[in-house]
């Protein structure tokens, strides 16, 4: 979890041992009652009645006045699953708001314990409590964030259990507090990433590579092509020019973290302005060399390394299958293949091709969740 920083010094710390300690005493603690909901539906083992993939906003508050921050869950986001099959896992998001008229520093402190999700499911899930799995200062503890005044930054959690529909849920964040009980998996918003978002924006198609809620879209062939014109969400620009690549990986940035996307001017600069722009997110790059560090839901830019006019390329990475330096990555992208499917090869330990073009040097994300 982030923790609040005062005068260079945690505001709240615990050692591990006692948050381990804290965790399991954590069934005991009264917390507020749960709204009056219906009982909550069985899911099955083949995914009927089971809470569906998609993002779900949130407005919960978890704590005001937390050294100048407001700390709200945001949005909630059940990862997609095989027809068939239960869900997974989820994500919660967090923003922390700063409500002062100072820069505010946030600081990763004791991982990602103490944070769970607290259930009350009537006749469906058995009320009682589950730890997340992993979060975002699990995964960069050295993290270190500061938050101009009014600005937001966004901290989340992962959990291997999906609630079933019409079950309770309060979120704990560590040492910042606990939410009140809400359904937060309601069918508002869900999946607005998708193929619905194609046909809202000059009824282009969807393509057939659909991963994670996030549908390419677009007509990516002809002279013309994807030139439909700006890409809006929200009030906020996506591409300027119609469904190219970095519109997708606009799209996946903001459905994963809330956050409005950068706007680099060319695609090989995509992950680059994310960083400056949210330094939370590390970057690997500008390499021809593969490491372990680029997995599946990672955005990965490519660039011929010497122009600065190039666009270059940028994707959603699903899927690596690299061993001892030989191997292919598959990405979701758009304004390349007509189904939003395409490649990247490995071999001698190094980026050799791709199915979109040549490049000379790559850089991804690290630490995106998805």
């Amino acid at each position: 979890m982030l923790t609040a920083v005062k005068g260079g010094i945690a505001l709240m710390r615990r050692n591990f041992a006692a948050l381990a300690a804290a965790i399991a005493l954590v069934a005991s603690i009264v917390l507020a009652a749960p709204p009056t909901i219906a009982l909550a539906s069985a899911c099955q083992g083949n995914g009927t009645g089971c809470t569906k993939a998609g993002t779900y906003t949130e407005n919960a508050l978890i704590k005001r006045g937390y050294g100048g921050f407001k700390v709200v869950w945001v949005k909630s986001v059940v990862a997609s699953y095989r027809s068939g099959s239960i869900p997974g896992k989820w994500t919660a998001y967090v923003h922390y708001i700063n409500e002062t008229s100072s820069t505010l520093t946030l600081v990763c402190s004791g991982g990602g314990a103490g944070i769970q999700e607290n259930l009350s499911g009537g006749s469906g899930d058995t009320s009682g409590y589950v730890p997340a799995s992993y979060s975002q200062c699990s995964r960069n503890p050295g993290l270190v964030v500061h938050v101009p005044p009014g600005g937001t930054d966004t901290d989340w959690a992962v959990f291997g259990n999906v609630p079933w529909p019409g079950t309770s849920v309060s979120l704990t964040w560590g040492t910042v507090g606990t939410s009140p009980y809400i359904y937060p998996f309601g069918p508002e918003d869900t999946d607005w990433a998708g193929p619905s978002f194609c046909r809202s924006h000059y009824s282009q198609p969807p393509l057939s590579y659909t991963n994670w809620g996030v549908t390419p879209c677009g007509q990516p062939f002809g002279p013309n092509s994807n030139t439909q014109g700006p890409i809006n969400y929200k009030g906020v620009e996506l591409d300027s020019v119609g469904f190219q690549c970095v519109e997708l990986a606009a799209r996946y940035l903001w459905f994963e973290t809330t956050l409005t996307p950068p706007h680099p001017l060319h695609a090989k600069d995509f992950v680059a302005a994310l960083h400056a722009k949210y330094r939370q997110y590390a970057v690997t790059g500008n390499t021809d060399t593969f490491s372990s560090s680029l997995t599946p839901g990672q955005i990965i830019s490519m660039g011929d390394g010497r122009s600065d006019s190039a666009d270059g390329h940028v994707g959603v990475v699903t899927a690596v299958s690299v061993r001892h330096g030989k191997g292919t990555i598959t990405i979701m992208d758009e304004n390349a293949n007509a189904t939003g499917k395409d490649t990247i090869t490995v071999s001698g330990g190094k980026f050799t091709k791709t199915s979109v073009g040549a490049f000379a040097v790559y850089a991804w994300t690290t630490n995106l969740p998805y």
